[in-house]
Formats: C-alpha cells, sequence, structure tokens
C-alpha cells in the first residue's frame, strides 16, 4: 500500500506546482478544476496513509521507537499535515496572491518544507534505523534543534501575521538570529555525540609482532 501510495502521490506534485502561479490573469479553468481535484486527492491520500499506519501500528506491538524519534515523526507528521491544509487553503485566488506576497509566509513555508518535513524526517529515520545512535547529549541535541525549528517557524509566522494586518512587531529578525543560532548548536552538538559514540565503538587495532 505505502508504495501504491508514493506513486500517486507523486503524479500529483508537478500539478500542484500551479497553486503558486495562480495569480496569472490568463489562469484557464481546466487546470484550476485539476488542481482543486489534486489538492482534494492529496488530502485523501495522507488522511487514508495515517489511518493505516495507526491502524498497524496498534495490531503490532512490537513496533517500538525510542521516545525522541517517536517525538521528531509526530513533528514531521503534524508538519505534513499543515502543508497540505495550507495547499488547500491557497486554492483560493485572491487568498493565494495575498498570502504569497507576503516574504515571511513563503519563507515560513519553506521551511516548513525543508526544516521540518525534509531535515526530521532524514534524522528520524536515520534513529530509526540505528544509524545515528542516541545518548545524552543527543537527545539534548534534539530537543535544541525542535526549539530551535519551532521559534523560528513562530517568528516568521509573527512577521507574516503583522505584515498582513501592517502593525510592526520588533524584535522578530533578533529572535530568528537566536533561533538559528540554536539549531547550529544543537546540531554540532548532535555531530559530536555522534563522532564520540563512533571512536567509541571502533575496536582498538592490534598488531601483532
Amino acid at each position: 500500500m505505502f508504495a501504491g501510495f508514493a506513486k500517486v502521490y507523486a503524479f500529483t506534485v508537478l500539478p500542484a506546482y500551479f497553486l503558486s502561479v495562480l495569480w496569472w490573469k490568463g489562469f484557464p479553468s481546466w487546470l484550476y478544476v485539476l488542481l482543486l481535484l489534486t489538492v482534494t486527492l492529496q488530502v485523501i491520500l495522507w488522511t487514508v496513509l495515517l489511518l493505516r499506519f495507526l491502524k498497524i501500528k496498534k495490531q503490532d506491538s512490537k513496533l517500538f521507537l525510542a521516545k525522541e524519534t517517536t517525538v521528531i515523526w509526530v513533528c514531521v507528521v503534524l508538519a505534513v499535515s499543515v502543508k497540505l491544509i495550507l495547499q488547500a487553503i491557497s486554492i483560493i485566488p485572491s487568498l493565494s496572491q495575498l498570502v504569497y506576497g507576503f516574504r515571511p509566509i513563503v519563507i515560513a513555508y519553506l521551511h516548513l518544507v525543508l526544516l521540518v518535513i525534509i531535515s526530521l524526517f532524514i534524522l528520524g529515520y536515520a534513529f530509526q534505523n540505528q544509524s545515528l545512535q542516541l545518548n545524552r547529549g543527543i537527545r539534548f541535541g534534539i530537543y535544541g534543534l525542535l526549539f530551535g525549528i519551532f521559534m523560528n517557524e513562530f517568528m516568521l509566522m509573527i512577521q507574516g501575521v503583522a505584515g498582513l494586518l501592517r502593525f510592526p512587531i520588533y524584535g522578530t529578525h533578533e529572535a530568528l538570529g537566536i533561533a538559528a543560532v540554536i539549531m547550529v548548536i544543537s546540531i554540532s552538538l548532535i555531530l559530536a555525540n555522534q563522532a564520540k559514540s563512533s571512536c567509541k565503538e571502533m575496536p582498538s587495532s592490534k598488531t601483532s609482532f
């Protein structure tokens, strides 16, 4: 089922691109209908996939994940859900023009995809398959990274809403800088502890004479 989901979802990616050009004055009606069907299909596919996964997890008691890995997957699932909801809302042409006209909202959307969905997915997959190890320092780095990402998204959202309401909110640029520093430190902490764990696991070489 999951392979079939991936194939069908892949076919919806190209039509979904035209969501970003709804401002086009000569936008054809048939393409708008195709977009509407595409967005609806994506939401249905994601809902079915989640329900299927929850059913499998409930039936398989052996499916155990570490707490931090579970938190990462929950963040990815929520991010994908938010992305699909935003896509569904942006099908309204007037709202699409309004949203895509504000840089912080566009950047927040891109960060939602790149930082949360893609980056955290890779991190969660690595921990789940034990390609990366978990220890106290790495756990601290994970929560620091999640906090930095959340702070980054929240500040960008605040900037976007303030721009829409034409109400300036000061200090958001500085907060974004702090969020970036937190993410860099957290990633460095994860990498440093991974390197340390790898060195400990390497068997000591003995030279025989």
